[in-house]
């Protein structure tokens, strides 16, 4: 029997426009009352808190994965059980790289986003808090840093991850969550690892655990549950190492998958 289910939210949970569907909703709140729900995510917690809500996970048997693993939160409590944020030197590396680079940079801290100026994608967003100022005058005493991101053209993007130096890949942990980021943790930090460890606080094996999730950064969690799922939007690579492929994010693959695997008692592999 599974006992936990860890799913991706971009490209994985929510649509294209960043939206649960009804079948989604529904499918969510009957799975939470027999297995936990864990949202593994890019995001910080505040940013998937309505998601939550809407899938009445906001309690105490819930938990959230945050920054790529940078962060563990029980929902109920709103408690970190484990973080992992940079070293200042290694926030400072970062932003020269991005001025080498010619590209935009974006700081996730735990309730903001701090940019120089908000990037194009995000002018009418209005759920995210962003703080505006000039990197050499961040105070870095004062922000804990958990992720930090180059934004660009994907091509751009693609041209620069070919460019990252081995110092570079060797200091950090970098994906791609979208084609249109590079994104920096600190190294060992990942969704998998983060997961590893909160089954191993919940007395969950990782063969009770299944993986749900759509792009690179979602990989080794889906080799580490005893069950990994890609979305039928995935990645080629991603498809290449799952267990099973359910459907687009755009046509309730979550909920078609949950449904497929759900019994009275919990969830086995139809």
């Amino acid at each position: 029997m599974y006992k936990l289910v860890a799913i991706d939210c971009d490209g994985t949970l929510l649509t294209d426009s960043k939206e649960l569907t009804k079948r989604t909703i529904n499918t969510i709140k009957k799975a939470s009352q027999k297995v936990k729900i864990v949202l593994a995510t890019a995001r910080s917690f505040y940013r998937v808190e309505e998601y939550l809500e809407k899938m009445n996970l906001l309690n105490d048997e819930q938990y959230t994965i945050c920054f790529n693993g940078g962060s563990v939160i029980n929902n109920g409590r709103k408690e970190e059980l484990d973080s992992h944020t940079f070293r200042n030197d290694e926030i400072k590396q970062l932003i020269q790289l991005s001025r080498k680079f010619n590209t935009q940079i974006m700081l996730y801290a735990y309730n903001c986003l701090i940019v120089e100026e908000i990037p194009k994608k995000f002018i009418n967003n209005k759920k995210i808090n962003f703080e505006i100022t000039k990197m050499e005058k961040l105070d870095l005493e004062e922000q804990k840093i958990y992720k930090i991101v180059f934004i660009n053209k994907p091509s751009k993007i693609t041209d620069m991850r070919k460019k990252l130096s081995k110092q570079i890949l060797d200091s950090f942990e970098v994906s791609s969550s979208v084609p249109d980021y590079i994104e920096f943790v600190p190294k060992g930090i990942t969704k998998n690892k983060a997961l590893e460890n909160l089954c191993k606080k919940l007395n969950i094996g990782k063969n009770e655990a299944i993986a749900i999730g759509d792009a690179e950064n979602d990989i080794q969690m889906l080799k580490f549950a005893g069950m990994g799922i890609a979305m039928g939007n995935a990645d080629e690579k991603t498809k290449s190492i799952s267990d099973y492929i359910t459907d687009s994010n755009n046509n309730d693959g979550v909920a078609k998958v949950l449904e497929k695997l759900q019994i009275k008692d919990g969830y086995v592999m139809a």
